[in-house]
């Protein structure tokens, strides 16, 4: 058992090659938006995570796939801002 959270989770990760990006509360936003006008999903901005490095340049994703984008309940007053 894991003595922190995440602890476990990130090992197993790091053993298989998964990095970390940090990005700034715009960029999720950004991609929230994105996601609500193109893909037509309704997303929380911790499940858009992996969609905003993608669009901000920060991972290379050509011929692979590498994005998970969780669908969640959100309020229609945070969509309309994005």
């Amino acid at each position: 058992m894991a003595s922190i959270p995440g602890e476990l989770t990130f090992a197993i990760n790091a053993a298989f090659g998964a990095r970390h990006h940090r990005l700034r509360r715009r960029s999720r936003s950004a991609a929230v938006g994105f996601a609500f006008r193109e893909l037509k999903l309704v997303v929380e901005p911790g499940g858009a995570v992996g969609l905003a490095a993608l669009l901000a340049g920060r991972i290379d994703a050509r011929g692979k796939n590498v994005v998970i984008v969780c669908p969640a309940a959100m309020s229609t007053r945070i969509c309309s801002r994005n």
